[in-house]
């Protein structure tokens, strides 16, 4: 995940309406998210200060990131396991 925050993305900050990620407090299967938050959270902020960043935590939970579109009628959600 944090190699796509990295790269800039081009009619990202158009498309995009936000960005919500739902993780797991402490499990092994949720680190790879709380690494990208600790370490990209600000990087995207800066770039995309009107970009909503929802960052929920919760028990028993698999990390999900969830990105809706403005021209996509569905919301699509990448889940990811231990290999974050």
């Amino acid at each position: 995940m944090a190699s796509v925050a990295a790269s800039p993305v081009v009619g990202a900050k158009r498309a995009l309406r936000e960005i919500r990620i739902h993780l797991y407090q402490s499990s092994p299967g949720s680190q790879g998210g709380r690494n990208f938050i600790q370490q990209r959270h600000l990087e995207l902020k800066k770039a995309h200060p009107d970009l909503p960043i929802l960052i929920c935590e919760c028990s028993e939970l698999q990390l999900k990131l969830w990105a809706p579109l403005c021209f996509w009628p569905r919301e699509e959600h990448v889940s990811q396991q231990s290999e974050c």
